[in-house]
């Protein structure tokens, strides 16, 4: 067959005229007893470079279609998702969930980082995922982010240009998440009376919001590690951090009782000392435990309504850590005074705000 009469299948075909890109042909080949395959590519314009490749077989006009771009932030972040019979594979499979039951209903769920699912499977990203696939059509469809790369694989059939445009918004939605984020986390600081970077995303290293209260200053930032030592998962938090205007004498690091081992906070030195916080216990150390206990108390409200998993307490300033990405404003605002609190050794009775 001369490659110089191909034309690509229709979907490729009205993508490109609508976009004004030119799909290139890179290979015409046999497979096998298939037939004749016909490998093109084409530009996806949007937030991020992407591109699509589509095998197609000229004998079944069935493509094998990928959209693929490289996204940041996702280093060491590894996810895959895809539709399934969720009743029948669930217990057989690895599935965590994102709480949208249509979507959990819906979809398996596979990745080393259940902490990073708020990022990287949004509402958007999701709504994209569902415009995208109909199991009677293209059950076989996958979503993956990989090495820093997310790719959408499907088959899809000769005139089934929705499924294909709905396959690169989805990449479209996942690499434009950075800006998203970056849009939420400066939300949340104007809420708060705070200020947000004017550059860069929230994942970055020394991105934090600034808050100014009367009685001192906090940040709040987003901690990402792609693994942890010895290859465990790749986790992320919410902190908190209020600094001490002079060295202090109480130091304490608290941690929720189903806070895994290797997420401990620790002293160097200390007794060790346990707090109730709502329905929680916290175990730790302290350098002063019947003191750590008095200033945890008096703070108990705000560090109810934060939902921390751990509480730091240096001689120069005081962390509080939210599991993951949070972005309510009731935990943040409740965590930023908790914190400024505690930065002072007094025993004060000061937990007066509106927590619940």
């Amino acid at each position: 067959m001369d490659a110089r009469e191909l034309i690509p299948p229709t979907f490729v075909f009205e993508h490109a005229r609508r976009t004004d890109v030119t799909p290139v042909l890179l290979n015409l080949y046999r497979d096998g007893e298939d037939g004749d395959v016909a490998e093109w590519t084409v530009d996806v314009p949007g937030a991020v470079a992407a591109h699509a490749k589509v095998w197609t077989n000229l004998r079944t006009a069935s493509s094998r279609v990928e959209v693929a771009a490289r996204v940041a932030g996702a280093a060491g972040f590894d996810l895959a998702v895809f539709s399934g019979h969720v009743y029948v594979l669930r217990g057989l499979v690895q599935d965590e969930v994102v709480g949208d039951p249509a979507f959990d209903d819906r979809f398996l769920i596979k990745t080393n980082g259940p902490d990073l699912l708020p990022i990287w499977l949004d509402a958007p990203i999701r709504d994209a995922m569902t415009a995208a696939w109909d199991p009677r059509r293209n059950g076989a469809a996958r979503l993956e982010i990989v090495k820093g790369a997310a790719s959408v694989r499907a088959q899809l059939y000769d005139g089934d240009t929705a499924t294909f445009g709905a396959m690169c918004r989805l990449v479209d939605a996942i690499g434009s998440r950075p800006a998203r984020l970056a849009a939420e986390w400066s939300a949340l600081a104007a809420d708060l009376g705070g200020a947000a970077p004017t550059s860069g995303w929230p994942l970055e290293r020394d991105h934090a919001l600034t808050f100014a209260r009367p009685a001192g200053e906090a940040t709040v930032a987003l901690r990402f590690a792609p693994t942890e030592a010895g290859g465990r998962a790749p986790w992320l938090r919410t902190e908190v951090r209020a600094r001490r205007g002079a060295l202090a004498a109480l130091e304490l690091a608290l941690w929720r009782d189903d806070v895994a081992r290797s997420r401990r906070p620790r002293l160097d030195a200390g007794d060790a000392v346990t707090a109730p916080i709502a329905a929680f216990a916290f175990h730790g150390t302290a350098s002063d435990p019947p003191a750590a206990k008095r200033r945890v108390l008096a703070v108990h409200r705000m560090l109810a309504a934060a939902r921390p998993t751990a509480i730091v307490a240096t001689r120069s300033e005081v962390t509080i850590v939210l599991p993951g990405l949070v972005l309510d404003r009731g935990r943040v605002g409740a965590a930023i005074d908790a914190a400024i609190e505690l930065t002072r050794d007094a025993d004060g009775p000061r937990d007066t705000g509106p927590y619940r």
